[in-house]
Formats: structure tokens, sequence, C-alpha cells
């Protein structure tokens, strides 16, 4: 991304700013004074008295297509939601969105186009390059083709028997979302073939996949933008052992292992058949590949038409992030409310709770996401910022989470942003379960909102509330509805990379420890 011409203070433009002094606030933009301001204020008020007429509140609640997010509960009010659109404004990043969808290189530290978006082109009529467009156009009638041929058993093993289990080896960007994917939508998922996630160098995984496994009729999937992943190679190169110990020959092999990479020379090199090869783009993040041949697994796995349902869902999202104005747009007040919590306010992080078991994996997704791309402590020119980048994300699934952390949300002493997703209809009725579940999630809301009525004699029981909260709404659990979701939190993540002036789109900081533990690597020896 490109970072604006903006006037900094000299003393943190060339210096290291240790982490311990960095202040509230984005002191690089004029409006941050009255930002400051804005956050005394509204942190002087009471919980009640901020949030008492919700009635009145109506204007901070966004809704598109399935997605509603109600954020009455954030610590923020229609003079302080102003003042932030200001500020966004002045970032131009907007500007930026549109060097994106035209194919500029804004990944200025890898020199590389980033064009995730493009590869849900059709769904959002985007004018993306005619270059990407088209490789994508020609990846997914191959990945259609490929994933009908399994499902209807005309493409098996080589014997010609269908396969019963497809096993996706990869790591980071290449697991946490299409794993999030399968999960959450388990009522899609084809009956007669299995899909399971191979990622951890701990053998005890491998063991746990291998032992419910056939190796004649086990397809495996090794997913590597680079094809240099060390946990994916690795546990590729044992699934290939395990398959060889069970009498397969090189044919069988070469049959039953497919790469999902941009690096086809090396998949071949490896030993994957050239025919076997899908590719990907150096144009792609690892972390926003779902919806690339990355996703080809979850083609595979899931009903028909399910895949492209998914597409739709993130492409109209990607319309609306263009199409809607700031006082509209969703992914746009999801970014500020994480800048006004994080920058002003002070929190520490933010807790993401949906109240669905089939979303238990978003946390682990969204850690990913917004914290390997905005977890930086330097501009795009490499200066240290002055402020703070992303905020921790944690998190679980409702209702567990009210058993484990959410003491600490209702009365510790740290301020935390929290995010609570719930479903308008269920997927199968149990009772009143559905309604129990959604009351608990509205009873937590209201309780972080506005704590418990003012006690002098029981300060033990006290909950003080004032948690910024956003209550995110979907209306059913469809895959077009989770595709609008995860196109949300990945525009989310831009917004916040252009106002905090930093790339979203590469991690560096990753490398180190991968080095170091090449440099360390010995046999492994117990005592007796």
């Amino acid at each position: 991304m490109t970072t604006r011409p903006i006037t900094l203070n000299n003393k943190t433009d060339q210096a290291t700013l240790p982490r311990q002094q960095m202040g509230r606030g984005l002191p690089r933009y004029p409006a941050n004074g009255a930002l400051l301001e804005q956050a005394e204020r509204l942190l002087a008020l009471s919980p009640n008295r901020l949030c008492g007429d919700q009635a009145e509140r109506q204007s901070l609640s966004f809704s598109f297509e399935d997605v509603e997010l109600d954020m009455r509960g954030q610590r923020w009010d229609e003079q302080t939601l102003n003042a932030l659109h200001k500020l966004a404004k002045s970032t131009r990043w907007r500007d930026e969105l549109d060097r994106m969808i035209g194919g500029e290189r804004i990944n200025h530290s890898e020199n590389r186009a980033v064009l995730h978006m493009a590869l849900r082109h059709r769904e959002s009529g985007l004018p993306f390059p005619e270059w990407a467009t088209e490789a994508v156009d020609s990846s997914l009638v191959r990945m259609r083709h490929f994933a009908g041929a399994i499902q209807s058993g005309t493409y098996g093993n080589a014997d010609g028997q269908p396969y019963t289990d497809l096993v996706l080896v990869g790591i980071g960007g290449s697991m946490l979302g299409p794993r999030l994917v399968y999960e959450a939508l388990r009522p899609y998922w084809q009956p007669q073939l299995r899909l399971h996630f191979l990622e951890n160098l701990d053998p005890a995984e491998f063991s746990d996949r291998v032992e419910v496994l056939n190796p004649h009729t086990t397809l495996v999937m090794v997913a590597s933008k680079t094809f240099t992943t060390l946990e994916t190679l690795k546990n590729a190169e044992a699934l290939k052992r395990w398959m060889a110990a069970a009498g397969l020959d090189q044919e069988q092999l070469n049959r039953q292992f497919i790469a999902l990479t941009a690096a086809t020379g090396r998949a071949i090199e490896w030993g994957v058949a050239e025919e076997q090869v899908f590719p990907m783009w150096s144009w792609v993040g690892g972390r926003f590949s779902l919806w690339s041949t990355i996703g080809l697994p979850l083609m595979v796995a899931l009903q028909p038409g399910t895949f492209e349902q998914l597409l739709e869902g993130a492409g109209l999202m990607d319309r609306h992030l263009l199409d809607a104005d700031d006082q509209h747009n969703l992914p746009l007040h999801l970014a500020l409310a994480d800048l006004w919590n994080h920058n002003y306010l002070g929190a520490a992080g933010r807790a993401v709770v949906p109240y669905s078991h089939r979303l238990s994996l978003l946390k682990s997704y969204l850690q990913q996401l917004e914290m390997e791309s905005n977890g930086k402590g330097v501009d795009e020119q490499g200066r240290s910022l002055p402020h703070h980048s992303a905020p921790l994300v944690l998190g679980g699934v409702g209702t567990p989470s009210q058993h484990a952390f959410f003491q600490l949300l209702h009365q510790g002493t740290h301020r935390i942003a929290v995010e609570i997703l719930t479903i308008g209809a269920p997927e199968s009725e149990l009772g009143d379960h559905h309604a129990w579940l959604n009351a608990n999630a509205q009873g937590q809301i209201e309780a972080l909102m506005h704590g418990s009525a003012p006690s002098k004699e029981d300060a033990q029981s006290r909950v003080e509330g004032g948690q910024p909260v956003t209550h995110i709404r979907l209306n059913a659990l469809t895959p077009s509805a989770l595709g609008q979701l995860l196109a949300l939190y990945e525009h989310k993540v831009f917004i916040l990379a252009c106002l905090w002036g930093i790339n979203a789109f590469d991690q560096p900081g990753v490398e180190l420890g991968k080095q170091l533990a090449k440099a360390r690597i010995q046999p492994i020896s117990f005592k007796p």
C-alpha cells in the first residue's frame, strides 16, 4: 500500500519507539487531537448514559444482504463517528482500493499486485485486469471439471476405485480458511467423501489422521504457495512413505497426489505429475487464498454449487465495499471500531465470540488474517510506528466461553472489545436450544454494555459495563452468508492497514523463527 504524504514527528520518524511508550491516538493525522478529546469525553460517561436510549442509537446499526452490524454497544456516538469518517477519508483508502482493483503492485515490499478479490470477479462485476480474470476463469473451469469427476467416481485411483477420503496437507493460509469453511458448512458435506486436514509437525496428528484412512482410496492435496513450506512437505513426504509401505507403486502414488501451488516447477520436481498441479498466483496472498485453487478440496468435498455460492457471497461484499458510501459501509465501520477501541480507548485486544458451534474455528482464522496482516511495527517506508497496530485477537465459541474468560471481560482490569456473532435461523431444531443460545448472547451483550445496577454494599459482585461490543447477525449460516462474512473481515483488514499506513500483504516476521529452526535441527535423544 502507498502511504499518504503526511507529517510525522521527527522524534518518532527516525528512531524505534519502545512499544510500552506508544501513546494513544494516531499522531500523524490532523484529526487526532479532536479524537483524543472525544475519547476522554466518552470514557467519562457512564455506560448507561452513553448507551441508555437504544432507539436514539439506531443510526449506529448497519446492514447489507445477510449481515447486520449492530454497533450501538460501542463507546461512540454520532459525533465521534463523524470525526472517524473524516480521519478515514483523509487516508484516501478508496484511492488505494482503486489501485488494488486495477492491478497495481500495492504490496511494495514484495513488488506484487494484490488481487484476491479478482477470484470472485464474476460475482462482484468489478473491473479487474483482464489477465487476472482470464486466469481465474480458466482455473475455475478446471477445478469444477476435476471436482465433478471425483464426485461422480469417474476419476478414482489407478485401480478404478472411487476415493473415499481426501487429505488437505498445508498450514496457515493454506489450511485455516478451508478448514473453517468445511466445518461451518457441515450440512453441505458430500456423504461419500470425507475431508481431513494435516498441518502440524507433531507426529501425533499424523498418526491420528492415517488411523482412519485407507491408503488405496485416499487422495492427497498438498497446498503450499511456494512449495517450500517445511511442515507441509514433511507431512506430504510422510504420507507418501505411508502409502508406499502399504504397497502402492509409483503409478498409484502419482495418481493420488495433487499440488495446489504457485511453484509448479518445484511441485513437479518433488514428484507430482504436471497434470496433477493446480496453479495459484503470486498476486494472491496465502491468508486470502481460500477463493483460489486452495479451495479445491472444498469444491470436491462439499455438494455441487456450494463453493460457487461462497464466491457469490464474497463477491456481493466486494461490490458493497466499492459502492456503499462511508455512512453505510460495513467493512469501514468494522475497521473504525477496531481503530477507535485500540488506538483511542486503549483496548488491549478483541474477543470474537460466535454463538454458533459451526463457527468454532472463526477465531483461529481471524487470528492469522488480522495479526499476520497488520501485526507490523513500521510503516511502508520502514519508519517506526508512533502508535499500536493490530490488536490481539482472542475468543472462543459461546456459550462455553461464558464459563471460561467472560469473567475477565466483565470484572477484569483490561478493556477488551467484544464481537458477538449470532445466527438467526437454526440449522436444526432441538426444543428451545436455539432460542436459549441467542438469549444468552443478548444477555451477555447487555451485561457488557450496561453492567449491573450500582451497589455500594456489594462491590465484589458489581459489573461496571462499558466494554465496547459489536453484535454481528447472520440471517442463516448459508454458503453465501459465510462468504459475505469472510470478505467483510478481509476488507476490514485492508482498510485498517490504510489507516495505520502499513502493508497488510507481507509477513517478514514469520521467517526468522523458521531460519533459526533450520540451524538448530538435531536428532532428539531421550534419557532413560
